[in-house]
């Protein structure tokens, strides 16, 4: 297995990968991600939203075939200076994502330790993520707190 930073390549495969979780989300909770669109609109959307938003760093797991088997988005937040302070950013970690027939082998659990020592090198004050109830206790398990300082304001 290769994790990695995402290539321009890989942007079909990601948006067929969250296509299949929305797809998922919708039988699993009753959402309606998919109503009213095709598959191939939203790819279409997926990958220009890719193209055109070079600000969230994608890591990906795959396999010797190149095929990817669970992806993580991050979205890099600057801080503003304070004195003494070294970190320059917070993520926000969101759209993860393994394909079912993958999940529970510590593909997740492999790719997050990664993209937690990338954001460390990169001096990234710290994570956040909005699980959905059945990830939150495997969030908690590597190291993220449900017990913060976040208030959201929905608009």
């Amino acid at each position: 297995m290769v994790i990695r930073e995402v290539q321009d390549r890989d942007f079909v495969q990601l948006a067929e990968m969250r296509w299949t979780h929305a797809v998922e989300d919708d039988e699993t909770y009753g959402e309606h991600n998919t109503d009213g669109v095709t598959k191939s609109v939203f790819i279409e959307e997926f990958v220009a939203f890719l193209y055109t938003n070079k600000e969230y760093k994608i890591f990906v797991a795959e396999d010797e075939n190149a095929k990817i088997l669970s992806a993580m988005f991050v979205y890099l937040i600057p801080t503003i200076p304070t004195p003494n302070a070294k970190r320059e950013f917070i993520a926000y970690l969101t759209k993860v994502f393994t394909l079912e027939e993958y999940r529970g082998k510590g593909i997740g659990t492999r790719l997050l330790d990664y993209v937690k020592n990338y954001l460390s090198s990169i001096n990234c004050e710290l994570v956040f993520a909005w699980p959905s109830e059945n990830s939150a206790e495997w969030y908690k398990s590597h190291g993220f707190s449900d017990t913060n300082e976040i208030f959201e304001c929905r608009l």
